[in-house]
């Protein structure tokens, strides 16, 4: 008896482009990113997963759920603590390749003067 087996390869999604870092303040940063180029025959891009670390710590996850716009805004980052991102897109073959890592963002605080002091006066 002879059985067929039809074996079916399914396109990978390629890296998307390397996010773009915006809008840094002291607890915040915007990340900025577009679709991955995709294999013939491949799926849809149906959202993106945002990963985060602070210098040479593993990877963690920002969203639990994917991201359908091509921009995130990322909270809660402590001032003077170097971040890196990467990302990834999803399709309903899974999630591609990761996109190249950004550079070092390190989320800074404001340098405003002091409220002045009641003013001296002397005779």
């Amino acid at each position: 008896m002879y059985i067929s087996l039809n074996v079916c390869v399914s396109a990978v999604l390629g890296p998307p482009v390397a996010p773009v870092i915006s809008d840094v303040s002291a607890a915040t940063c915007t990340v900025n990113f577009g679709a991955p180029e995709m294999l013939t025959g491949g799926l849809p891009v149906t959202g993106y997963f945002l990963d985060v670390r602070m210098a040479h710590l593993p990877w963690t996850r920002v969203n639990k759920f994917p991201i359908v716009d091509i921009e995130r805004k990322v909270t809660r980052l402590h001032p003077g603590i170097e971040y890196e991102f990467r990302l990834t897109a999803l399709s309903d073959n899974g999630c591609g390749e990761y996109s190249t890592v950004t550079g070092p963002v390190i989320p800074t605080t404001e340098n405003r003067p002091s409220q002045p002091g009641c003013p001296v006066d002397s005779v």
